[in-house]
C-alpha cells in the first residue's frame, strides 16, 4: 500500500524492513527501489526496533505503529519519514511524528 501525490510517495514499512533498516539500510533501498541520504542513529534505530515490535504484538493495525518512507517520485530518494503516535482515538482524531 502506497499513498501518492504528483511529487510524492508514502509508503509504511513492514516489521522486517524497519528491522532491515536499522541493520541492513543498503538492503532496503534495493528492496524498495528507494536512495537513503543517511545512515540511521541510534535514536532512530532504537525507534524502528520498538515500531517493529509493535506491529508483531498488533498486526492487525500495523499501518498505525509502522514508520512511512517520504520518497520523491522523480528521482526515488527519501526526503523524510513519518509515524503515528497510535492508533486514531475515539473521535478518529490522530497525531503523527516527523
Amino acid at each position: 500500500m502506497t499513498i501518492e501525490t504528483k511529487r510524492l510517495c508514502l509508503m509504511p514499512l513492514k516489521a522486517e524492513q524497519l528491522v532491515q533498516w536499522a541493520d541492513d539500510m543498503d538492503g532496503l533501498a534495493r528492496s524498495v527501489v528507494a536512495e537513503f541520504c543517511n545512515k540511521p542513529d541510534d535514536q532512530l534505530v532504537h525507534a524502528l526496533q520498538k515500531r517493529a515490535k509493535a506491529i508483531c504484538d498488533a498486526p492487525e493495525s500495523w499501518l498505525w505503529h509502522t514508520i512511512w518512507l517520504i520518497l520523491h517520485k522523480e528521482d526515488r530518494k527519501v526526503v523524510g519519514h513519518l509515524g503515528f503516535m497510535g492508533e486514531p482515538d475515539d473521535d478518529g482524531v490522530i497525531e503523527f511524528v516527523f
